[in-house]
């Protein structure tokens, strides 16, 4: 039995060297042979709305997923720039960055650690996304993007016990709409439609 199927790998890998070797230059007494491949085409019917693997806005389950990384990410996000708002009065009183950084806690780390969570998971979404839904996916990573870079920068500076601090924090508070908005025209572009 083991014998048949090394002398059928044998006689498999000799056709496919032999028609390998047909594939490339040419001699002068070789002959022409012509090879008719027969075609197949499948008509595949996609429902209306979605586009080959994909679909314009995302399925219930992916919706679901979502609502919950954002839930998290919302109120994390709005925890951290209350924190920072407060922390940034506290410290107009006083002239100590160590008073500042002690305000501030781990806030702004829990808010790159969600923004960082919900950017991971809006990537999963883009195998399957189309249309204005990716449009407006890209747009929501990018926006998420750059607030963990500005959340950075006030971690950053909280690290070093820098006197911009509290700059660093109040311009997160100016950045984060945009990711409001980002966030809208997600939800107008991908929420399933029911």
């Amino acid at each position: 039995m083991r014998m048949q199927t090394i002398s059928g790998a044998v006689v498999a890998a000799a056709i496919a060297a032999v028609a390998l070797a047909g594939c490339g230059g040419s001699d002068s007494s070789s002959k022409s042979t012509t090879t008719t491949t027969t075609t197949t085409t499948t008509t595949t019917t996609t429902p209306t709305g979605t586009s080959g693997g994909g679909h314009d806005r995302l399925s219930a389950s992916e919706w679901q997923v979502y609502e919950t990384k954002n839930g998290t990410f919302v109120s994390v996000t709005n925890k951290s720039i209350a924190r920072f708002r407060s922390c940034g009065t506290a410290s107009g009183r006083t002239t100590s960055a160590d008073a500042y950084v002690k305000c501030m806690g781990d806030a702004p780390q829990q808010a790159i650690d969600a923004t960082t969570d919900l950017g991971k998971t809006l990537h999963g979404f883009h195998p399957s996304a189309t249309a204005a839904c990716t449009d407006a996916l890209n747009a929501y990573i990018g926006a998420l993007d750059q607030w963990r870079s500005v959340i950075s920068a006030v971690q950053s500076s909280l690290s070093s016990s820098a006197p911009q601090s509290s700059g660093a924090a109040a311009n997160a508070r100016t950045q984060y709409p945009q990711v409001q908005s980002a966030a809208k025209a997600f939800t107008k572009e991908c929420k399933p439609l029911s």
